[in-house]
């Protein structure tokens, strides 16, 4: 039985599907909400959910602070959120606090 081994040059990265790729990307992005003050993170697999509760523009000026730590730990490590997937909700009874966009990556 003849074997053939084919090599390819990679600079980074791992071949999807594997598990030595799911271990590598929980390693990666285990410090993802290292810098987060006042916000919530949650994983689960490759999504990621920030949540805070908001009762003032205060609250709002911090999420968004916390947002863009995120962000700016993305660019660091050469990642990319997916925009497309990106949901903003809100829920509850502060009728008094105007509800805008929070900025994403690409602003």
């Amino acid at each position: 039985m003849e074997r053939c081994l084919m090599c390819k040059m990679c600079c980074r990265g791992s071949p999807q599907g594997t598990v030595l790729a799911a271990v590598l990307f929980i390693i990666m992005i285990s410090d993802v909400d290292e810098n987060v003050k006042s916000s919530i993170v949650r994983l689960f697999a490759d999504d990621t959910r920030i949540s805070r509760k908001i009762t003032s523009e205060e609250d709002k000026v911090l999420l968004q602070k916390d947002l863009n730590v995120i962000y700016d730990w993305a660019n660091k490590n050469l990642m990319k959120f997916n925009e497309n997937k990106f949901e903003q909700m809100s829920h509850g009874e502060a009728k008094n606090i105007k509800i805008e966009p929070y900025k994403t990556q690409s602003g």
